[in-house]
């Protein structure tokens, strides 16, 4: 699925650059809910196959905490970097005018208590990535980090809520739907898009089910699942809302590309699981989607001519320039961050001593050797 997680990074960056790169995209907050969908069905996997009691003791759900965090921070506070960057940039060109977002400035008035106190809330946030969500997102150093806020809220309860039934998560993926009409939903602390992460977690118990390829053979399942890769974030669908209710996400492409991801991705994740190249293009996805909002950002210091060509030269650039520091920032990432991050959730000994026998099927009979692979944030 590492493809479909770039394309679904691409259309954010189209979306924010306002240009379509002679493509047509689904919209940007559509995109970031199929990533919710991808999320909840690999963070569902994990916690069935690696992250459980009888492997990893009574600290599972704190080695699953701590393993998820440390995948997220290291690119967040690279792309916090690139936007400090960026502005003080935009500071030493015009000093006098306030050319970036309001993430460095107090919310509200400073010299009154709640300003303060905003202010104060906003800088821890930022700095632990916690509540992301909460804020308006043109407050944020990194525009399109409030999703991590979401995602962040959602493994917070997962070790727990992922262990109940099937009817229960889809009385709560309903619950999440209703809750969708309510405005400024995806501000609320916890069950923010709930309902699409639900569906990712469900999609993988259903898996057998779903797998619509499970008797093709690979050379056939492949290219199908890499088809579906391909045209899933370019779906024409309107972004119409279905209720004038204003402050809410309840456009058509932000409720059916979510769960038309879900029936999909088990076949794609089959077909692709076991291909380094696509989990690179997938890993690569996760720094894009955060560097590239401050990049863009810098085009505006960049004299624009009065051919369109000119815009979308520089909106190239951006893209480019972009990929490359993902590229690097995955290099550095697994050479430097990910053998510590793996040493870091192992259990201990003392830990696993009185856990039992270690399972060594998923649910469902099917070898966890088979559905294990690393989790994705976007």
């Amino acid at each position: 699925m590492g493809l479909l997680r770039l394309l679904l990074a691409f259309a954010v960056f189209f979306q924010h650059a306002m240009s379509s790169g002679g493509f047509s995209w689904i919209s940007g907050i559509a995109a970031v809910y199929v990533f919710f969908v991808i999320s909840g069905f690999y963070i569902q996997m994990v916690l069935a196959t690696r992250y459980t009691p009888e492997q990893l003791g009574p600290a599972w759900w704190r080695m699953f905490h701590v393993a998820r965090y440390c995948r997220l921070y290291p690119a967040y506070a690279a792309a916090c970097l690139i936007a400090i960057a960026v502005q003080a940039l935009f500071s030493l060109q015009e000093p006098s005018i306030a050319s970036s977002p309001d993430a460095l400035a107090p919310p509200t008035d400073a010299r009154s208590s709640a300003g303060i106190g905003m202010a104060f809330g906003l800088t821890l946030s930022q700095l632990t990535m916690i509540g992301l969500n909460i804020p308006s997102s043109s407050q944020l150093l990194v525009g399109p980090a409030w999703s991590l806020g979401v995602e962040l809220s959602f493994y917070l309860l997962a070790p727990w809520l992922l262990r109940l039934s099937d009817r229960k998560l889809i009385a709560l993926m309903a619950f999440g739907l209703l809750l969708r009409l309510v405005p400024y939903n995806t501000h609320a602390p916890l069950m923010a898009a709930s309902e699409c992460f639900l569906a990712g977690a469900l999609a993988w118990r259903w898996r057998g089910a779903l797998d619509w390829t499970a008797r093709w053979p690979r050379k056939l399942a492949r290219p199908a699942a890499y088809a579906l890769a391909m045209m899933l974030p370019m779906l024409a669908l309107s972004h119409q809302p279905i209720f004038p209710i204003p402050y809410t996400h309840i456009e058509i492409d932000t409720l059916v590309a979510p769960f038309l991801a879900a029936l999909v991705i088990p076949a794609m994740y089959r077909a692709t699981h076991d291909l380094r190249v696509d989990r690179l293009l997938g890993e690569l996805s996760y720094p894009f989607y955060l560097f590239h909002e401050p990049l863009l950002r810098l085009l505006g210091l960049v004299p624009h001519g009065p051919s369109p060509m000119t815009d979308n030269a520089l909106t190239g650039a951006a893209f480019l320039v972009a990929l490359l520091l993902s590229a690097l920032m995955l290099a550095l990432e697994m050479r430097l961050i990910s053998p510590w991050r793996t040493a870091l959730s192992k259990p201990r000994v003392a830990d696993i001593v009185h856990a039992g026998p270690i399972r060594t099927s998923a649910p469902g009979g099917t070898p966890a050797s088979m559905t294990s692979a690393s989790g994705s944030s976007v």
